[in-house]
């Protein structure tokens, strides 16, 4: 099957993102502890990785970036 389906993907990648909207901004919302444990890390690590979600669709949506 050949052709360009990059509309296609785009739609889908847009209501994925907003599907996940809600609960990405809950992890950036949600407060660290105020003494750093090794169960912290994990959402430390998923507070950069919604960022980095965040930029990239940043990057890709808004013009001449």
């Amino acid at each position: 099957m050949r052709g360009n389906h990059a509309e296609d993907i785009n739609t889908f990648a847009q209501e994925a993102l907003n599907l996940w909207a809600p609960f990405m901004a809950s992890v950036l919302e949600a407060q660290l502890p105020p003494i750093m444990e090794e169960t912290s890390k994990g959402l430390v690590t998923l507070k950069i990785q919604v960022i980095r979600v965040c930029v990239i669709k940043a990057l890709y949506t808004l013009p001449d970036c």
